[in-house]
């Protein structure tokens, strides 16, 4: 950034970081660090959402008896298609890392809308609970929802939440 700009910048009260264009990829320095630097122009951006996800009946600590379902919804709100794909990133018990399933593609057409359903995750693990999150990964913004209900031993739904997920730009990794 150009000195006179840095000024203004600064006059105004704004971080220049908040104001580049390109995202911020991580750099690995002396002794382990990791210091943030501004993505290089031959790097591939993406725009990644994740989703909670919560499914099956649990049977975890601090997870509250019940049934939890998730249903991600996807739009393309653009005039053309297009492209993206979809994974599950889950979690275990006491900390520990969950297993990643593989991405799955999918594409949209102009205004279409598709379900990513908690049961593709569990059956891609082979039944259970699933607790983690659901990682779509685009080159482009899309309209991305979570819906979560929870059901009770009577067999109704409890509760329901919808949450808008926001996009996160970041470097694609090879």
């Amino acid at each position: 950034m150009k000195p006179l700009a840095l000024a203004a910048f600064l006059l105004l009260g704004l971080r220049p970081s908040a104001c580049t264009e390109r995202p911020l990829a991580a750099q690995a320095v002396d002794g382990g660090s990791i210091l943030p630097v501004a993505a290089a122009a031959q790097d591939t951006i993406v725009v990644q959402y994740a989703a909670k996800l919560l499914c099956g009946t649990s049977n975890r600590p601090g997870v509250a008896p019940g049934k939890y379902y998730t249903a991600v919804n996807v739009h393309n709100p653009a005039r053309d298609s297009v492209l993206f794909r979809y994974k599950f990133a889950l979690t275990r018990p006491n900390a520990q890392p969950g297993p990643i399933t593989p991405w799955t593609p999918a594409q949209l057409r102009s205004d279409q809308a598709l379900e990513i359903e908690c049961t593709d995750a569990l059956v891609r693990l082979g039944g259970g609970f699933a607790k983690g999150f659901v990682i779509v990964e685009t080159q482009r913004e899309l309209d991305v929802v979570g819906v979560y209900t929870a059901v009770a031993a009577s067999g109704r739904v409890q509760t329901l939440a919808l949450d808008r997920v926001p996009p996160r730009r970041t470097v694609l990794l090879p």
